[in-house]
């Protein structure tokens, strides 16, 4: 059941030495190989190359309320094909640059690894049906990253391609950058109190209004000391709303002053004073737990039950804990 190939593949990707140095299977033959099982996998409930059309008609569909298993199976069995079409148009593009070989593996490595940790919980799904026993490899990849990383995109969109690298249209580099730092503070103000998600378990769509979790941090405000000033955070996000929605093209010095004033939420503003270094010190949070149960009720109370059966996701919070 160990696929030597899979890891070869996915550690010379990152072009980092294999683990097994005695192995003398080269980059394109453990892609080869890895194509291989994936067709394997992908031909065990399909016969015949499907449409475009028919896949994303299933791949954006989410799944709500109670779940049936053939539900599950048309799910899987879709995002697998989907993965794989796209694991193979990564050759493609490699066949057609004249690059099949280790530097071009290596220059698609994050994308190809990417696919693999992705594929693995759908493989693993079709592979046991065939074989309980099967397993694509053992591992997984973390699906939340911290925010501070949509930060710095937004960083280089504005920045990189407006004096340095050019890799985008400066106008149009401008423009997404306020898109950018909408989505990169919608996902701080979540993940601040560690709530990335709620769902509803009876299939019904819910939302909160875009300014919820402002509102809830501004009530609760005994809960959090802050080195930010939120009140402008909240002007900021209302601006680069307006720009994703309407298509306003920002004033230079409007981005400017964003960024200046959104940087201490992803930098510790500490750093340079000799304190103790924690990346989420611009806001500190006090009582958490309480703080959680206050969210769980303002969410229950705004989506009550028997119409509404909320469950909430919790991560790790991106602040600094204090009591």
């Amino acid at each position: 059941m160990y696929k030597e190939y899979l890891h070869i593949l996915m550690e010379k990707a990152r072009g980092t030495n294999y683990r097994s140095s005695k192995s003398k299977m080269s980059a394109k033959n453990a892609f080869l190989l890895t194509e291989k099982e994936l067709r394997r996998l992908n031909t065990s409930f399909r016969s015949k190359k499907v449409s475009d059309d028919l896949i994303a008609n299933h791949i954006f569909k989410k799944l709500r309320g109670e779940i049936t298993d053939s539900e599950i199976d048309i799910y899987a069995n879709n995002h697998f094909t989907a993965a794989y079409y796209s694991f193979l148009g990564l050759k493609d593009r490699m066949i057609k640059e004249n690059n099949f070989d280790y530097r071009g593996i290596k220059k698609y490595g994050y994308l190809i690894n990417l696919i693999l940790f992705d594929i693995l919980i759908f493989a693993n799904h079709i592979g046991q049906k065939i074989d309980k026993d099967y397993y694509f490899f053992k591992g997984g990849r973390s699906n939340i990253e911290d925010s501070r990383w949509h930060y710095l995109g937004t960083n280089q969109l504005l920045y990189n391609s407006i004096f340095e690298d050019k890799m985008l249209d400066d106008k149009f580099a401008f423009i997404v950058s306020a898109v950018a730092l909408r989505q990169t503070i919608e996902l701080k103000m979540q993940r601040i109190i560690g709530f990335t998600d709620f769902i509803d378990l009876k299939g019904k769509k819910v939302f909160t209004k875009h300014n919820f979790l402002f509102d809830f941090i501004k009530k609760n405000k005994t809960h959090f000391e802050f080195d930010i000033n939120i009140k402008i955070i909240q002007k900021i996000f209302e601006f680069c709303n307006e720009s994703v929605h309407k298509g306003i093209m920002p004033y230079y010095w409007q981005m400017y002053y964003a960024i200046k004033f959104c940087d201490p939420l992803f930098y510790n503003p500490n750093y340079m004073k000799g304190h103790t270094w924690n990346i989420h010190s611009a806001v500190k949070i006090l009582k958490y737990e309480e703080l959680k149960e206050k969210l769980e009720k303002k969410l229950q109370d705004l989506f009550p039950k028997p119409e509404f059966d909320i469950e909430i996701i919790w991560i790790k919070p991106e602040a600094q804990r204090i009591s």
